[in-house]
């Protein structure tokens, strides 16, 4: 009685819902949270997961518990279904993952009671083909790609023909009874390599008999759509559905969750390797950069139309600015600071001489250093000359006439003439404190 009401009910308040499609269905679910709709997508793909229930668990109040909890999941995470025609295939994942983890708290359930209790171990009785295949045949089913997988839920665990299954998926029907063949050859394959060898029309036939003969009492269906509707208002299902479908509903939640966070880390790694990727290959492309601009600046002008030739400012501003005379210079005169500080300060502790040999020797290699740097930047300048003439030919070639020199080349120049005064008085400096005594050497480095 209370059963016609309702369905009186679901006809005069939310309409007929039979003809409306999953993704109809589901998305007035979302936008509503409506109990009839909710109910209506259990009675469409309810016999589905309560097969998948039945065959990996084999317990009949195991197999209701994963069934509530199955579509209480479904009534938390509705919103999070992309592809809304294919209900069935995210049901049947849902209802897989369920299944697996109320077999695993089972399993350990029995452990803790062994443990405790004191019993016998129960016969082992060996499966027949129909056992051997429940076990098997959703654990096989499950790893076959989307595209094969859903073929096989809607028209061999769902019971439609292949011309429905093509219009809810947007396929043609060659498509669908194409890829719901090779997915049962597939299947059978994955089957025989477990010890299990059927043929594909056995397998069909199977699929067919099971579908047939898993009916969801109409109990469960009604509770499950009430704890539901309690669940979508912010309230407890406690009193409707058992504290096992609660907690197994918690514990799968747990799970996705858990899953979707692996993938977005993955996919943070994935995206940090090829950032670092990126960037080895921007720094090998500037480390390349300036062979590949002497190579532009050695060909003709008619092949340089077209590209971005680099300014010559830009390469002497880019030399001064890396501060290579500078940080040797400032090295040399650091060493020689601290060399002669040094040696004071361990005349001023031992209270003994300073050996000139010591001291002339160590001029000398700063004056060998010096030299080496005064012949680099000799090299750099004639390098630079070089270049200013290769690309005032180029500008020859170009304007015909106009001023050459600029005012960058002239505070260029105004550097290299400071930097070489600068060495001419180091020069002098070091040459006077050759010729000098020893104990002379605090009031040269002073001055």
């Amino acid at each position: 009685m209370n059963a016609a009401v309702r369905d009186l009910q679901t006809l005069f308040e939310v309409g007929p819902l039979g003809g409306l499609s999953d993704g109809q269905l589901l998305d007035r679910f979302v936008a509503r949270r409506e109990g009839a709709v909710f109910e209506a997508i259990t009675h469409r793909h309810g016999p589905m997961v309560w097969g998948v229930c039945r065959r990996v668990l084999r317990d009949h109040h195991d197999a209701e518990d994963a069934f509530q909890a199955t579509f209480l999941v479904f009534a938390r995470k509705a919103s999070s279904v992309m592809t809304r025609e294919k209900l069935g295939n995210w049901l049947y994942g849902v209802a897989y993952q369920t299944a697996m983890k109320a077999r695993a708290t089972r399993a350990k359930r029995r452990v803790r009671e062994s443990q405790v209790s004191d019993m016998p171990e129960p016969m082992v009785v060996p499966h027949d083909l129909r056992d051997a295949l429940a076990e098997s045949l959703d654990r096989e089913l499950s790893r076959l790609p989307e595209k094969y997988r859903i073929p096989i839920v809607l028209c061999d665990l769902e019971g439609r023909t292949h011309k429905e299954a093509a219009s809810q998926l947007g396929w043609p029907i060659g498509t669908v009874s194409g890829r719901l063949s090779r997915a049962k050859s597939m299947l059978a394959k994955r089957l025989a390599r477990r010890g299990i060898s059927l043929s594909v029309g056995t397998l069909a036939m199977l699929l067919a008999q099971d579908t047939a003969s898993a009916s969801v009492p109409t109990r469960l269906i009604g509770s499950t759509a009430q704890a539901a509707s309690l669940i979508a208002a912010g309230q407890a299902a406690t009193g409707v559905v058992s504290a096992e479908a609660v907690t197994l509903t918690v514990e799968v939640l747990k799970a996705m969750l858990i899953s979707k966070l692996k993938i977005v880390v993955m996919v943070l790694l994935g995206c940090f390797v090829l950032a670092a990727g990126g960037t080895g290959l921007a720094y090998r492309a500037q480390a390349t950069e300036p062979k590949g601009q002497e190579e532009v600046l050695r060909r003709p002008i008619n092949e340089q139309k077209g590209e971005d030739r680099p300014s010559w400012k830009e390469d002497l501003q880019r030399l001064i600015d890396e501060r290579i005379f500078q940080k040797l210079l400032q090295q040399l005169i650091d060493l020689k600071s601290e060399d002669i500080q040094r040696l004071t300060d361990e005349q001023k502790r031992e209270d003994r001489p300073i050996r000139k040999e010591a001291l002339q020797r160590r001029i000398d290699e700063k004056i060998e250093d010096l030299g080496g740097l005064v012949e680099r930047l000799h090299d750099v300048k004639e390098e630079d000359r070089q270049r200013r003439i290769d690309r005032q030919k180029i500008e020859d070639r170009r304007t015909e006439g106009q001023d050459q020199r600029s005012g960058g080349q002239q505070r260029l120049e105004q550097r290299i003439d400071a930097i070489e005064k600068k060495l001419d008085r180091i020069l002098r400096e070091l040459e006077s404190m050759k010729g000098q005594p020893p104990g002379s050497g605090r009031r040269a480095g002073d001055n």
